[in-house]
């Protein structure tokens, strides 16, 4: 639980972070598509290299986080 004083901040951060990553993602995509042909990747193959890549960064989120929302004891209000 954070203190009431500190809550504004605790949940600027992640709002940060999020909006920050769903400006990326687009521009990440379209990179990965421009140069998965340059890679040896088919036309079809590229799309599987930009969803990929989306997959990798979503399975990376819980890392960034280190698994604090799972192992977080509840606390009484």
């Amino acid at each position: 639980m954070v203190a009431q004083q500190w809550r504004s901040g605790a949940h600027r951060l992640p709002s940060t972070r999020g909006f920050t990553a769903g400006a990326l993602a687009p521009w990440a995509v379209g990179l990965v598509l421009d140069w998965a042909p340059r890679w040896g990747a088919s036309s079809g193959g590229k799309w599987i290299w930009a969803f990929g890549l989306l997959g990798v960064v979503a399975l990376l989120g819980p890392l960034a986080v280190g698994f604090k929302e799972f192992t977080r004891r509840a606390q009484p209000v």
